[in-house]
């Protein structure tokens, strides 16, 4: 009999949204949801990209309005489609069609002429090429001949062939803590929480007494 693993919890997000409560599966066929699934996955990514925030049982923008999942969805519906999934590289982290990256041109050595250029004497390599020529100009400066080959790199720019990868979700406000999507879903969260923290109390407080009646 083959052994199966058993997933027994999974968290964090990545570029689909949050993994809890399914979201971010969810957005991935986000298409063939019923309405109240995608509402609910849209109004959980709002929040993730600070675009609504929680306040009690009720959903905010920017202005402090009230907002309902469904006006969620059409206010930023869009926007959410357009920030989350694979999806060109926002130019705030990378220009793909300017990246940088160094040219390295042909250099012709016609009639066997050598390349001289001066530097300063700290930034030689270590070792030396053996067909470089060192001479001191002054107590910091040299020139340096270069007799063979001799490989030049100049600053440029150029398009990434790849324009496209999997992002976090776009947050404006990224630094700020992120909470959780839905409020009931939230409250439950920190009365379950609540409830083992004192029953975690309870237990450490009958060891204590047990302790002290075995001395």
């Amino acid at each position: 009999m083959s052994r199966l693993p058993v997933i027994v919890g999974f968290g964090g997000y990545n570029a689909a949204g949050r993994s809890s409560f399914h979201h971010g599966f969810r957005r991935m066929v986000i298409e063939s949801l019923p309405a109240a699934e995608r509402q609910q996955t849209l109004v959980g990514l709002a929040v993730l990209m600070k675009l609504v925030r929680v306040e009690g049982d009720q959903y905010l923008d920017a202005d402090d309005q009230p907002l309902s999942a469904a006006e969620v969805e059409q206010r930023f519906g869009q926007q959410i489609l357009e920030g989350t999934l694979v999806r060109r590289i926002e130019k705030r982290y990378l220009d793909v069609d300017a990246a940088h990256w160094q040219e390295k041109p042909d250099r012709d050595r016609r009639g066997g002429q050598a390349l001289s250029f001066i530097t300063l004497a700290k930034q030689l390599p270590e070792p030396l090429p053996s067909d470089w020529a060192i001479e001191a100009l002054n107590d910091s400066e040299v020139l340096v001949t270069v007799y063979d080959g001799c490989d030049l790199k100049v600053d440029s720019f150029r398009a990434l062939p790849v324009k496209s990868a999997g992002q976090l979700p776009e947050r404006p406000g990224a630094g700020r803590a992120v909470r959780l999507a839905f409020p009931s879903a939230r409250l439950a969260t920190d009365h379950r929480c609540r409830h083992r923290r004192a029953a975690l109390g309870r237990h450490r407080l009958a060891d204590h007494r047990q302790q002290r009646r075995t001395r």
